[in-house]
């Protein structure tokens, strides 16, 4: 029984791991005398000069110690035996995610009390693993000029990364949605793996986003792994970005800093100018203040040696002109229905005809019109020129649309002249845009005793995206709304020094990002007299987007007024390290779990053309006639509107692993493990997800006769017996690592290795499909002919929105046909994720030579290389049943790939494929 007992425990301890002691330092080797003897129970100490904190151990039988983990600084080691002549090694300096080497030879001691004092030679070469890392220290961190100081950007300067997005990866400027976009080793972007302090910081919103941003004077260093071989590493497609925290000193220090940009230093646009508009604003201020210490308070406590703080403050104002925004508004006499001075770009007049003068004519045959009766060339409809008080193309105003003239009043008038003498282009704005960033980072630190050791740090991150008025008011800007985005990263770790030879860490870590878009007009969609029907929920509350197909009108409001989508990882993790001999064994495992929330309410847009006002033949308008401000003026429109959800759901994500570093012979070191992952498939609330189902009978069959046995359609999580995960996951996830360091001589050190890396679901698994809950309609615009209009704009959909599907299993009357989970309509496309998917992969190896030279230089030579597997496709076209594929026109069925990003060799990877036809492109 005690036995058992015994293993449980050492398989639950095994069982937990982080990428703490790849965040933090380590340092060991072995103590031996002149002999080459081993020196057992020789006392080792580590004291960190900047703090006076004293980490303790003693050599094993075989001489060697571990000191782990340690915070990266700059250490004293003093070794201490019996019958030996002390021995000190001062200014040893440690690395976030270094593992030092430390293997002195003690003197015998002929004088109580002698010393042997050593000075550690700096820099020094990477013996101990095969990691293909670069590390950049806090001068660096702290000098390198970045335009927007975010340490994210200095990734951009490491040997092997490549950005996904010049303007974006490693910015604030669309924050932690993008920031981490880049390329490490030929991976795909958005793989990467951040981990501050060891604690997780990628989330699933879009891609593999960022949580949290750490301010730039808070990041003491930071270390880039782009071949992380150890494997404690993983959720990556093998790329790493590793930040640490500064931690308080024995010494209270502080600082200021301010960074400002003015529009007194630049030069007005060439546009602007051209437009006769002034130099845009532009103001730039980043501001801040750190200090750290020891804690004391007088009279109760002083924390030297002990317990310790950093705090760190800073602020963006950031106000730059935009880009330059061109749109088409209409003009004051469109306004009033008249068009006799709209042309094309040409300078050719534009003709408006009238919808409601439709006359059916035989080739040949005469139709007449207020302006003289004309022949028809072919057979067909013919519209007459649009007439009001004998003027041609003016709109009589008993005919306009009241809801289209609250419409056009949003737009403000023309402010240049149109191109070629026309409307097009007749406005132009650098109306500037704001982003107000605020950084606050907290960090304690503090020994309770020589076993146990905690710390734990506070960063919060606010980014407030408010976007250029070029229209006016935020709700009728025709770009996103304003954007509040939080990031959040919270961690405690406690670390517990077991025996000289065993050290335990865990810590527990939150890590949260969110998109939060608010534009909400107060009077809503009513304003403008569209009736309830149209704008259920939310949408009623959004100021309406017009939108023109022919380009004649410029898109007014907001194009995604709303968004609550906050998402976040919790994780729990720990290490258990074990010396023994000439191995160094880690035991672990890595726990998660996801919880993430789409909601981004339908929008109301109008959508207007030149098709309805173009002529003289019905639906075949010229580049001389026809205009959508017209279209829109009559009422001539279609409106989409629908259903949105707000979908919460999440996953799991389970990691254990045993790794080695083993010190074969005193040149060459192995690295070897083996790490197991699991990654959970969506579960929602409410069971809102659904999925491409290619096997089950086609609710729409019996409609489709001449296709035999036709199959796919939608299946619904958690109905008639199946599982509410939305994905069935993979099970044999194995990932093993391997890799050594070889020193030919005292100057040159030769590494390699080899990893398999799962990539993580977050990169594929977010906006899942939520077909039953989410149903988007048209208006129809015009009648069975193609050519009768249906001013429809004041009353689009008569009869109500369609409802949606839900996940009820029988079909709802008259929304639907067939029976079974969410049957279709003929026609409708379907969309979804197949249920069974296969995770890629990545193979990624390298191998590398490091060579010091006089003046503490090291250069290094690598060649890295990786191969995706199983980039492309969610399903095989093989896998697809035959009827499914012989669909065809009756019904488009969409696979969603998720793999939407561009590898670094060049070659593109589908962000959907489509089955239409019987065949995939």
């Amino acid at each position: 029984m005690l036995i058992c007992f015994q293993i449980g425990v050492f398989l639950l301890a095994g069982g937990f791991c982080t990428h703490l002691f790849a965040q933090s330092a380590s340092l060991g080797g072995r103590v031996l005398d002149s002999s080459g003897a081993a020196i057992p129970g020789a006392s080792v100490s580590g004291l960190r000069t900047s703090t006076g904190v004293t980490l303790n151990t003693v050599t094993d039988g075989s001489g060697v110690f571990l000191l782990a983990p340690l915070t990266s600084g700059t250490y004293q080691v003093t070794i201490t035996a019996a019958g030996f002549a002390t021995f000190v090694a001062s200014d040893i300096a440690l690395e976030v995610g270094s593992k030092g080497e430390l293997n002195p030879v003690l003197k015998v001691g002929a004088v109580v009390g002698e010393t042997v004092s050593v000075t550690a030679a700096a820099p020094e070469l990477k013996a101990e693993d095969s990691d293909l890392s670069t590390v950049t220290e806090s001068v660096l961190v702290a000098n390198i000029p970045l335009d927007v100081r975010n340490p994210f950007q200095e990734v951009n300067f490491t040997p092997g990364v490549t950005q996904s997005n010049s303007l974006t990866a490693g910015t604030n400027l669309t924050t932690q949605s993008t920031t981490n976009t880049f390329y490490i080793n030929g991976a795909k972007g958005g793989e990467e793996e951040i981990i501050v302090d060891g604690a997780a910081n990628t989330i699933n919103y879009d891609t593999h986003a960022a949580g949290d941003i750490p301010g730039l004077d808070a990041v003491r260093e930071f270390r880039i792994y782009t071949s992380a071989y150890s494997p404690e590493f993983g959720h990556t497609a093998g790329g790493v970005e590793s930040f640490t925290i500064k931690s308080g000193t024995n010494a209270l220090h502080g600082g200021a800093w301010e960074y400002f940009r003015n529009q007194v230093f630049d030069a007005n646009g060439f546009n602007a100018n051209a437009a006769g508009q002034a130099k845009p604003d532009f103001q730039r201020n980043q501001y801040g203040f750190q200090v750290g210490g020891p804690v004391v308070f007088p009279g109760l406590y002083r924390g030297k040696n002990r317990t310790f703080f950093f705090g760190s403050y800073e602020q963006l104002n950031d106000s730059t002109p935009g880009a330059g925004f061109t749109s088409t508004v209409p003009t004051a006499l469109e306004r009033t229905g008249d068009f006799s001075q709209t042309f094309n770009t040409n300078g050719t007049l534009l003709t408006i005809y009238d919808p409601s003068t439709l006359q059916q004519v035989a080739a040949g045959g005469k139709y007449t019109c207020s302006n003289g009766a004309f022949t028809a060339t072919t057979a067909g409809g013919y519209r007459c020129p649009m007439s009001y008080n004998g003027k041609l193309n003016v709109i009589e105003p008993a005919r306009f649309n009241p809801v289209a003239q609250k419409l056009l009043a949003m737009y403000p008038l023309p402010n240049q002249r149109g191109v070629g003498g026309s409307d097009q282009n007749n406005f132009f704005s650098t109306a500037p845009n704001t982003d107000n960033n605020y950084s606050e980072d907290i960090r304690i630190d503090h020994k309770v005793n020589d076993k146990h050791s905690i710390y734990g740090h506070l960063d919060v991150f606010d980014n407030y995206i408010i976007y250029g008025q070029v229209f006016g008011p935020p709700s009728y800007t025709p770009n996103n709304s304003n954007d509040h985005i939080p990031g959040r990263n919270i961690m405690v770790d406690h670390t517990w020094i077991i025996s000289p030879t065993v050290v335990f860490d865990h810590h527990f870590s939150w890590a949260h990002m969110q998109s939060a878009r608010a534009s909400v007009s107060p009077e809503g969609t009513a304003k403008f007299g569209i009736p309830a029907s149209a704008a259920p929920g939310y949408t009623a509350t959004f100021t309406p987007q017009i939108e023109s197909v022919s380009g004649q009108i410029g898109q007014l409001g907001n194009s995604e007024p709303l968004e609550a989508n906050p998402n976040s990882v919790w994780q729990y993790a720990a290490t258990l390290s074990w010396v023994k001999g000439i191995h160094s064994v880690k035991f672990g495992t890595d726990l998660r779990v996801y919880r993430d929330q789409l909601w981004d309410p339908q929008l109301l847009t109008v959508n207007t053309s030149k098709t309805f006002t173009g002529g003289p033949i019905a639906n075949s308008p010229t580049s001389t006639t026809g205009n959508a401000v017209a279209e829109l003026l009559l009422g001539q429109a279609t409106i989409t509107s629908g259903y949105a959800p707000l979908v919460k759901f999440g996953h799991g994500y389970a990691a254990f692993f045993v790794g080695d570093n083993a010190k074969v012979t005193r040149k060459l070191t192995l690295n070897y493990g083996l790490r197991y992952s699991y990654e959970t498939g969506d579960i929602a609330q409410g069971n809102q997800l659904s999925y491409l189902d290619t096997s089950s009978p086609s609710p729409i069959a019996s409609q489709v006769p001449s296709i035999p046995n036709l199959v796919g359609g939608v299946g619904v999580v958690g109905l008639n017996g199946t599982s509410r995960s939305l994905q069935i996951p993979e099970k044999l996830h194995w990932e093993p690592r391997f890799g050594f360091a070889y020193s030919l001589d005292n100057h040159t050190v030769m590494h390699g290795g080899f990893g398999i890396f799962w990539h993580a679901a977050a990169t594929y698994q977010t906006n899942p499909s939520s077909f039953g809950f989410t149903r988007k309609s048209t208006s129809i615009n015009a009648a069975t002919d193609g050519v009768t209009p249906l001013y429809n704009l004041s009353n689009p959909f008569p009869a109500g929105l369609p409802n949606v599907y839900g996940n009820n299993p029988a079909p709802l009357a008259g929304n639907n046909t067939g029976s079974g989970p969410l049957s279709i309509e003929l026609g409708q496309g379907v969309s979804g994720n197949p249920r069974s998917e296969q995770f890629p992969y990545q193979e990624n190896w390298s191998f590398d030579i490091q060579h010091s030279l006089p003046g503490n230089v090291v250069i290094t030579t690598a060649y890295a290389g990786s191969a995706g597997v199983h980039l492309f496709g969610a399903v095989a076209l093989n896998q697809l049943p035959a009827a499914t594929l012989a669909l065809g026109s009756a019904l488009n069925t969409v696979v969603n790939n998720p793999f939407s990003n561009v590898i670094t060799d060049g070659s593109s990877i589908l962000s959907k494929s489509t089955i239409q036809q019987g065949y995939l492109y």
